[in-house]
Protein backbone atom coordinates (compact mmCIF):
# COMPACT_ATOMS: atom_id res chain seq x y z
CA UNK A 1 0.00 0.00 0.00
CA UNK A 2 1.59 3.40 -0.85
CA UNK A 3 1.07 6.40 1.20
CA UNK A 4 -0.51 9.42 -0.47
CA UNK A 5 -0.20 12.02 2.06
CA UNK A 6 3.01 13.38 4.26
CA UNK A 7 4.13 16.39 5.98
CA UNK A 8 5.19 19.20 3.95
CA UNK A 9 7.98 22.07 5.02
CA UNK A 10 6.75 24.73 3.49
CA UNK A 11 4.58 25.27 6.69
CA UNK A 12 2.87 24.09 9.75
CA UNK A 13 -0.63 23.61 7.69
CA UNK A 14 1.19 22.51 4.59
CA UNK A 15 1.00 18.88 3.20
CA UNK A 16 2.38 16.52 0.40
CA UNK A 17 0.14 14.84 -1.38
CA UNK A 18 0.70 12.31 -4.41
CA UNK A 19 -2.99 10.78 -4.53
CA UNK A 20 -5.50 11.08 -7.02
CA UNK A 21 -9.21 11.28 -6.89
CA UNK A 22 -10.18 9.06 -9.92
CA UNK A 23 -13.34 7.64 -11.45
CA UNK A 24 -14.13 4.09 -11.81
CA UNK A 25 -16.47 4.62 -14.52
CA UNK A 26 -15.45 7.26 -16.86
CA UNK A 27 -17.63 10.59 -15.85
CA UNK A 28 -18.17 11.23 -19.92
CA UNK A 29 -18.24 9.36 -23.31
CA UNK A 30 -15.58 9.79 -25.76
CA UNK A 31 -11.58 8.70 -26.71
CA UNK A 32 -9.82 7.94 -23.50
CA UNK A 33 -12.80 7.24 -21.14
CA UNK A 34 -12.40 4.08 -19.47
CA UNK A 35 -15.07 1.84 -18.16
CA UNK A 36 -18.26 4.46 -19.26
CA UNK A 37 -21.28 3.08 -17.93
CA UNK A 38 -24.08 4.37 -20.01
CA UNK A 39 -26.50 3.38 -17.47
CA UNK A 40 -25.24 5.50 -14.70
CA UNK A 41 -26.87 8.92 -14.49
CA UNK A 42 -25.04 12.21 -14.28
CA UNK A 43 -25.59 12.05 -10.46
CA UNK A 44 -24.20 8.64 -10.00
CA UNK A 45 -21.31 9.04 -12.01
CA UNK A 46 -20.40 12.51 -9.97
CA UNK A 47 -21.00 10.33 -6.59
CA UNK A 48 -18.18 9.56 -4.11
CA UNK A 49 -19.65 5.79 -5.04
CA UNK A 50 -18.27 5.86 -8.40
CA UNK A 51 -14.49 6.98 -7.00
CA UNK A 52 -11.52 5.52 -5.65
CA UNK A 53 -7.87 6.73 -4.51
CA UNK A 54 -5.28 6.16 -6.57
CA UNK A 55 -1.60 7.05 -5.94
CA UNK A 56 -0.66 8.75 -9.27
CA UNK A 57 1.37 5.74 -10.59
CA UNK A 58 -1.88 3.83 -10.51
CA UNK A 59 -4.22 6.60 -11.46
CA UNK A 60 -2.48 7.08 -14.84
CA UNK A 61 -1.82 2.95 -15.15
CA UNK A 62 -6.03 2.04 -14.29
CA UNK A 63 -6.72 4.27 -17.26
CA UNK A 64 -4.51 2.73 -19.74
CA UNK A 65 -6.00 -0.68 -19.98
CA UNK A 66 -9.97 -0.92 -19.04
CA UNK A 67 -9.68 -4.71 -19.61
CA UNK A 68 -7.10 -5.40 -17.23
CA UNK A 69 -8.69 -3.17 -14.57
CA UNK A 70 -12.21 -3.14 -14.81
CA UNK A 71 -14.46 -1.31 -12.39
CA UNK A 72 -15.25 -4.53 -11.13
CA UNK A 73 -11.77 -5.18 -10.23
CA UNK A 74 -11.45 -1.34 -8.74
CA UNK A 75 -14.65 -1.65 -6.93
CA UNK A 76 -12.98 -4.61 -5.18
CA UNK A 77 -9.82 -2.33 -4.51
CA UNK A 78 -11.71 -0.05 -3.08
CA UNK A 79 -14.06 -1.66 -0.41
CA UNK A 80 -10.32 -4.15 0.74
CA UNK A 81 -8.43 -0.62 1.31
CA UNK A 82 -11.18 0.60 3.23
CA UNK A 83 -12.07 -2.64 5.32
CA UNK A 84 -7.90 -2.21 5.74
CA UNK A 85 -8.46 1.08 7.08
CA UNK A 86 -11.12 0.60 9.80
CA UNK A 87 -8.76 -2.48 11.17
CA UNK A 88 -5.50 -0.09 11.30
CA UNK A 89 -8.08 2.65 12.86
CA UNK A 90 -9.87 0.01 15.36
CA UNK A 91 -6.41 -1.70 16.34
CA UNK A 92 -5.26 1.75 17.03
CA UNK A 93 -7.55 3.07 19.79
CA UNK A 94 -7.22 -0.35 20.69
CA UNK A 95 -3.78 -0.16 21.47
CA UNK A 96 -4.11 3.25 22.84
CA UNK A 97 -6.68 2.17 25.51
CA UNK A 98 -4.73 -0.49 26.58
CA UNK A 99 -2.26 2.58 28.02
CA UNK A 100 -4.39 2.96 30.86
CA UNK A 101 -7.10 2.07 33.29
CA UNK A 102 -8.98 4.75 35.52
CA UNK A 103 -7.54 5.19 38.73
CA UNK A 104 -9.98 4.65 41.31
CA UNK A 105 -11.46 8.01 43.91
CA UNK A 106 -10.87 5.57 46.91
CA UNK A 107 -9.04 2.40 46.21
CA UNK A 108 -11.65 -1.34 47.01
CA UNK A 109 -10.23 -2.00 50.66
CA UNK A 110 -11.25 -5.17 52.45
CA UNK A 111 -11.00 -5.99 56.26
CA UNK A 112 -12.74 -9.53 56.03
CA UNK A 113 -13.90 -11.53 53.76
CA UNK A 114 -18.04 -11.90 52.99
CA UNK A 115 -18.27 -9.34 50.10
CA UNK A 116 -15.10 -9.67 48.22
CA UNK A 117 -16.21 -10.50 44.86
CA UNK A 118 -18.92 -7.65 44.56
CA UNK A 119 -16.59 -5.37 46.30
CA UNK A 120 -13.41 -6.13 44.07
CA UNK A 121 -15.38 -6.30 40.92
CA UNK A 122 -17.44 -3.35 41.36
CA UNK A 123 -14.06 -1.71 41.97
CA UNK A 124 -12.55 -2.97 39.03
CA UNK A 125 -15.97 -2.43 36.79
CA UNK A 126 -15.49 1.12 37.50
CA UNK A 127 -11.93 1.09 36.44
CA UNK A 128 -12.53 0.16 32.96
CA UNK A 129 -10.99 -2.81 33.13
CA UNK A 130 -12.45 -4.57 30.85
CA UNK A 131 -12.66 -2.10 28.13
CA UNK A 132 -8.57 -1.56 28.80
CA UNK A 133 -7.21 -4.66 29.11
CA UNK A 134 -10.24 -7.00 26.98
CA UNK A 135 -12.57 -9.54 28.59
CA UNK A 136 -10.07 -12.09 29.08
CA UNK A 137 -7.47 -10.81 31.21
CA UNK A 138 -9.90 -8.27 32.52
CA UNK A 139 -11.49 -11.38 34.54
CA UNK A 140 -8.65 -13.22 35.46
CA UNK A 141 -7.24 -10.27 36.66
CA UNK A 142 -10.26 -9.71 39.30
CA UNK A 143 -10.25 -13.66 39.73
CA UNK A 144 -6.67 -13.12 41.18
CA UNK A 145 -7.51 -10.23 43.14
CA UNK A 146 -10.33 -12.07 44.75
CA UNK A 147 -8.09 -15.65 45.18
CA UNK A 148 -5.22 -13.56 46.15
CA UNK A 149 -7.76 -11.78 49.25
CA UNK A 150 -9.15 -15.27 50.19
CA UNK A 151 -5.69 -16.04 50.98
CA UNK A 152 -3.95 -13.22 53.04
CA UNK A 153 -7.32 -13.54 55.30
CA UNK A 154 -7.18 -17.50 55.76
CA UNK A 155 -3.79 -18.37 55.77
CA UNK A 156 -2.00 -15.50 55.76
CA UNK A 157 -3.64 -13.76 59.06
CA UNK A 158 -4.54 -10.55 57.05
CA UNK A 159 -6.29 -7.57 58.40
CA UNK A 160 -6.40 -5.60 55.36
CA UNK A 161 -6.24 -5.81 51.41
CA UNK A 162 -6.38 -3.10 49.21
CA UNK A 163 -6.14 -2.77 45.22
CA UNK A 164 -5.32 0.04 43.86
CA UNK A 165 -5.35 1.24 40.25
CA UNK A 166 -3.26 3.55 37.89
CA UNK A 167 -1.71 3.79 34.55
CA UNK A 168 -1.55 0.03 33.37
CA UNK A 169 -1.14 -1.29 36.79
CA UNK A 170 -3.17 -2.58 39.51
CA UNK A 171 -1.46 -3.05 42.28
CA UNK A 172 -2.47 -5.42 45.78
CA UNK A 173 -1.26 -5.23 48.64
CA UNK A 174 -2.22 -6.66 52.06
CA UNK A 175 -0.36 -6.93 55.75
CA UNK A 176 -0.59 -10.87 56.31
CA UNK A 177 2.35 -13.56 56.62
CA UNK A 178 4.97 -13.56 53.94
CA UNK A 179 3.54 -15.49 50.66
CA UNK A 180 4.91 -16.68 47.74
CA UNK A 181 2.39 -15.95 44.76
CA UNK A 182 3.72 -18.58 42.62
CA UNK A 183 3.08 -21.39 45.21
CA UNK A 184 -0.61 -21.24 44.12
CA UNK A 185 0.69 -22.52 40.23
CA UNK A 186 2.88 -25.11 41.90
CA UNK A 187 0.35 -26.72 44.48
CA UNK A 188 0.15 -30.13 43.68
CA UNK A 189 -3.73 -29.78 44.42
CA UNK A 190 -3.75 -26.55 42.06
CA UNK A 191 -7.18 -25.31 41.97
CA UNK A 192 -9.19 -22.10 41.35
CA UNK A 193 -6.38 -19.32 42.37
CA UNK A 194 -3.32 -22.23 40.91
CA UNK A 195 -5.01 -22.15 37.39
CA UNK A 196 -5.37 -18.42 37.60
CA UNK A 197 -1.69 -17.57 38.41
CA UNK A 198 -0.60 -20.32 35.72
CA UNK A 199 -2.76 -18.79 32.97
CA UNK A 200 -1.55 -15.46 33.92
CA UNK A 201 2.13 -16.57 34.03
CA UNK A 202 1.57 -19.18 30.78
CA UNK A 203 -1.12 -18.10 28.75
CA UNK A 204 -0.55 -14.59 28.84
CA UNK A 205 2.99 -14.03 29.57
CA UNK A 206 3.81 -11.83 26.21
CA UNK A 207 0.81 -9.59 27.50
CA UNK A 208 0.85 -9.52 31.00
CA UNK A 209 3.26 -8.78 33.82
CA UNK A 210 2.54 -9.95 37.23
CA UNK A 211 5.11 -10.02 40.01
CA UNK A 212 4.93 -10.23 43.93
CA UNK A 213 7.42 -8.51 46.76
CA UNK A 214 7.84 -8.88 50.55
CA UNK A 215 8.08 -5.15 51.60
CA UNK A 216 8.62 -4.55 55.47
CA UNK A 217 5.41 -6.39 57.17
CA UNK A 218 3.41 -6.58 53.32
CA UNK A 219 3.05 -8.29 50.31
CA UNK A 220 2.92 -6.28 47.55
CA UNK A 221 1.95 -7.69 44.03
CA UNK A 222 1.84 -5.65 40.77
CA UNK A 223 -0.31 -7.22 37.50
CA UNK A 224 -0.12 -4.74 34.47
CA UNK A 225 -0.74 -4.51 31.12
CA UNK A 226 2.31 -4.95 28.58
CA UNK A 227 3.07 -3.27 25.32
CA UNK A 228 7.13 -3.33 25.37
CA UNK A 229 9.61 -4.25 27.24
CA UNK A 230 10.57 -0.86 27.70
CA UNK A 231 7.33 -0.48 30.17
CA UNK A 232 8.17 -3.04 32.69
CA UNK A 233 10.95 -1.61 34.76
CA UNK A 234 8.32 2.20 35.56
CA UNK A 235 5.53 -0.72 36.59
CA UNK A 236 7.18 -2.70 39.30
CA UNK A 237 10.90 -2.63 41.04
CA UNK A 238 11.46 -6.66 40.44
CA UNK A 239 13.48 -6.41 37.33
CA UNK A 240 16.82 -5.53 35.79
CA UNK A 241 16.97 -3.83 32.70
CA UNK A 242 20.23 -5.27 31.41
CA UNK A 243 23.48 -3.26 29.23
CA UNK A 244 26.29 -5.00 28.38
CA UNK A 245 28.57 -4.22 30.79
CA UNK A 246 26.28 -5.69 33.30
CA UNK A 247 25.97 -8.74 31.23
CA UNK A 248 29.82 -9.22 31.26
CA UNK A 249 30.81 -8.64 34.89
CA UNK A 250 31.48 -11.87 36.87
CA UNK A 251 29.39 -11.78 39.63
CA UNK A 252 26.06 -9.69 39.16
CA UNK A 253 24.95 -8.73 42.40
CA UNK A 254 21.33 -9.50 42.74
CA UNK A 255 20.64 -9.47 46.31
CA UNK A 256 18.72 -6.08 46.31
CA UNK A 257 15.68 -8.30 44.61
CA UNK A 258 15.87 -10.91 47.04
CA UNK A 259 12.78 -9.73 48.06
CA UNK A 260 10.89 -10.48 45.09
CA UNK A 261 9.24 -13.90 44.13
CA UNK A 262 9.30 -13.19 40.51
CA UNK A 263 11.99 -10.98 38.85
CA UNK A 264 11.81 -9.77 35.46
CA UNK A 265 15.20 -9.64 33.62
CA UNK A 266 14.99 -7.70 30.01
CA UNK A 267 17.99 -8.34 27.56
CA UNK A 268 19.67 -5.28 25.65
CA UNK A 269 18.48 -5.05 22.36
CA UNK A 270 20.59 -7.27 20.13
CA UNK A 271 21.82 -9.68 22.41
CA UNK A 272 23.31 -12.92 21.17
CA UNK A 273 22.71 -16.39 22.00
CA UNK A 274 26.11 -16.02 24.42
CA UNK A 275 24.89 -12.80 26.08
CA UNK A 276 21.98 -14.47 27.11
CA UNK A 277 23.47 -18.01 28.19
CA UNK A 278 26.32 -16.02 30.45
CA UNK A 279 23.65 -13.94 32.43
CA UNK A 280 21.32 -16.80 32.86
CA UNK A 281 24.77 -18.99 34.38
CA UNK A 282 25.08 -16.04 36.68
CA UNK A 283 21.59 -16.09 37.96
CA UNK A 284 22.26 -19.71 38.58
CA UNK A 285 25.49 -19.47 40.06
CA UNK A 286 24.06 -16.45 42.34
CA UNK A 287 21.43 -19.20 43.54
CA UNK A 288 18.74 -16.87 43.01
CA UNK A 289 15.54 -17.69 44.86
CA UNK A 290 13.73 -15.97 42.54
CA UNK A 291 11.39 -17.29 39.46
CA UNK A 292 13.17 -15.47 36.73
CA UNK A 293 11.56 -14.39 33.57
CA UNK A 294 13.40 -13.15 30.34
CA UNK A 295 12.67 -10.69 28.61
CA UNK A 296 13.69 -10.55 24.79
CA UNK A 297 13.44 -8.61 21.86
CA UNK A 298 14.42 -10.21 18.15
CA UNK A 299 15.01 -13.20 20.22
CA UNK A 300 16.80 -15.77 18.13
CA UNK A 301 16.07 -19.51 18.72
CA UNK A 302 19.28 -19.44 20.01
CA UNK A 303 19.16 -17.09 22.38
CA UNK A 304 16.03 -18.82 24.13
CA UNK A 305 17.85 -22.83 24.30
CA UNK A 306 21.05 -20.72 25.73
CA UNK A 307 18.99 -19.13 28.64
CA UNK A 308 17.62 -23.08 29.09
CA UNK A 309 20.24 -25.00 29.24
CA UNK A 310 21.74 -22.58 31.93
CA UNK A 311 18.53 -21.92 33.69
CA UNK A 312 15.87 -24.69 32.89
CA UNK A 313 13.36 -23.43 35.02
CA UNK A 314 13.45 -19.97 33.58
CA UNK A 315 10.31 -18.58 31.36
CA UNK A 316 11.12 -16.34 28.23
CA UNK A 317 8.58 -13.52 26.99
CA UNK A 318 9.41 -12.19 23.86
CA UNK A 319 8.73 -8.25 23.42
CA UNK A 320 9.23 -5.47 20.76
Amino acid sequence: MNRTIGPSDESEMARSRVGVACHISAAAPGPGARRYDASLSPRERSSISNGIWMCTFHAKLIDTDAKQYPSALLKQWRAAAEERAAVELKSTWSAARNLSIRPFTHAAELVALGNENKIIGDALKAAGLTEAWGAAVASLARDLCVEVARNAFQHGGASQFRVETGGRALRLSDDGGAFDILSLAHHPRRRGAGLVVDLLLNKHADTVLLTSQRVTDRNEYVLAKLEAATDIPALTPCAIHLDFETIRRTVVDIAMFNTCTILYVIMPEYSSASDAYLFAQQIKNARAPNSVVFVLRDASEAMKCGILHALPEARIVCLP
